[in-house]
């Protein structure tokens, strides 16, 4: 809109103010504009209600996964290793493991498809995690316990890096909405 559109659109709504300010809608209007806000504020409460069902469930089910996940880790340490510094090790990368999964599953409820991605990279760390600790009761290798510990760093990096990818999602859904 050009400037001296604006100028006439201002000068016409200034002399003719009394006509807009004595016009009032149809009562209609104003029953039909409650009864949509209505509706919708049912659907909205509806919709919170699925969605506070599903956080739950998924969170629970998480914590439920990795809580079997780090029982298994701590109790097959105590059984094939001996070594006191290892379990003091791994004892500590659990601790910090079970810290940000749980940071995690509060975050990533809002996001499913990235958690899947996640879980695949996981078991693959798990696995490797079982193979090696099966080879260190065996051989009792300073190699194999580090790789131990570097598969238990990896754990710590992935979850870093998850909440990295979960922090920046969380910071575009922010910046979409304000748009």
């Amino acid at each position: 809109m050009t400037r001296d559109m604006q100028d006439k659109l201002e000068k016409f709504v200034r002399e003719n103010k009394e006509e807009f300010d004595s016009l009032s809608p149809n009562e209609a209007i104003w029953e039909g504009i409650k009864d949509k806000m209505d509706s919708s504020s049912k659907q909205h409460s509806r919709m919170m209600f699925w969605r506070a069902a599903a956080i739950i469930l998924f969170a629970f089910s998480l914590g439920l996964m990795f809580y079997v996940n780090k029982n298994s880790i701590i109790s097959s340490g105590n059984s094939n290793v001996a070594d006191r510094e290892f379990v003091a090790t791994e004892k500590y990368y659990t601790s910090i493991i079970t810290d940000r999964q749980n940071l995690i599953k509060t975050v990533a409820a809002s996001y499913p498809d990235v958690e899947t991605d996640f879980e695949s990279d996981w078991a693959v760390l798990d696995a490797n995690y079982a193979d090696l600790k099966k080879e260190y009761g065996q051989s009792q290798s300073d190699e194999v316990l580090n790789a131990l510990i570097q598969n238990l760093q990896a754990r710590v990096n992935l979850l870093n890096k998850q909440m990295d990818v979960l922090k920046e999602m969380k910071n575009e859904d922010n910046t979409q909405v304000e748009i």
